[in-house]
């Protein structure tokens, strides 16, 4: 006897549960790679719309916390250009 939850047989609940897993790895997995990725100034420039001097003026104030590569190369990781990019909007809005 097939069990039944909430009045609906197992066997079509199945596929539906697959698929929300199925959909939850993959969302986890775009957040495994974004955390990895790593952006130059001139990608973080282009990402954000702005000048390479901005983000390196911004990388000196220490708004961007940015990796140094050598003497001249600096990275920035995801997370830190979105969370410089969430406390701009977050400023901007609180001004009264």
């Amino acid at each position: 006897m097939e069990q039944v939850f909430f009045n609906v047989p197992l066997s079509k609940l199945e596929p539906i549960f697959k698929k929300w897993i199925k959909e939850a790895h993959t969302e986890l997995q775009t957040k495994k790679e974004l955390t990895d990725k790593r952006y130059s100034i001139k990608e973080a420039a282009e990402i954000l719309n702005v000048t390479e001097l901005t983000i390196r003026n911004h990388i000196k104030k220490g708004s961007i916390k940015a990796q140094q590569l050598g003497k001249r190369k600096y990275y920035i990781l995801h997370s830190e250009l979105y969370n410089a990019l969430n406390d701009v909007k977050s400023l901007k809005y609180k001004r009264s």
